[in-house]
């Protein structure tokens, strides 16, 4: 039996966190981010596209990143324009992906829904938190200012508008262990609703 998670959340909010208590406990993880990043590998279509469309190369003329990072985080508009070149690749990469695996299989997206990968999923879940946590996070993982961090909060959707749509909500406001605790019941709780599935 195949039975696929959509799991999402804003930027610092935990949703790589959940993905590694899902491998931990046998799910097979797609991580668009790193596929995304994968399509943007010199020479693949969409990296030239990317190229000529931002024109953010370095000294080498090769593709950079964090250049090309601080003009879509800034310009929601540029934003679309970059997703619009990098998903339909994405989204060819993660279907194929989901049809060559069985079992319990997690597909972490941040636009889950813009994307219309949630079409996949049997089930939706998100990861929240507060904004004042989120900010504290990115700026020590990424070692960004607070209005560096708040920047990328503000680049991304509002998840408020998607929370009816999906069937699990984990907040992550404290502790790493108090989140791994709402994960592990919610997991059971998946479990069950698995096996129910598989005897009907």
């Amino acid at each position: 039996m195949r039975y696929i998670i959509g799991l999402t959340g804003g930027i610092g909010s935990g949703k790589s966190l959940c993905s590694s208590y899902f491998e931990q406990n046998g799910a097979f993880l797609i991580d668009s981010d790193s596929i995304g990043h994968s399509v943007l590998s010199k020479g693949k279509t969409a990296y030239n596209r990317v190229i000529s469309a931002f024109e953010c190369t370095d000294e080498n003329g090769d593709l950079d990143r964090k250049k090309l990072a601080s003009v879509v985080f800034n310009d929601k508009e540029k934003l679309a324009l970059l997703n619009s070149i990098v998903h339909p690749e994405v989204i060819s990469i993660i279907k194929r992906m989901t049809e060559e695996h069985e079992g319990l299989i997690v597909l972490e997206s941040a636009l889950l829904f813009e994307s219309g990968l949630s079409c996949l999923a049997n089930e939706k879940w998100m990861v929240t938190a507060d904004e004042d946590i989120r900010i504290k996070r990115i700026m020590e993982r990424n070692h960004l200012s607070c209005a560096e961090a708040t920047e990328r909060i503000r680049a991304q959707s509002d998840y408020s508008e998607y929370t009816d749509l999906c069937e699990v909500i984990i907040h992550n406001n404290g502790s790493q262990e108090e989140f791994q605790s709402h994960f592990m019941r919610e997991y059971h709780r998946l479990l069950k609703r698995m096996a129910d599935k598989d005897n009907v």
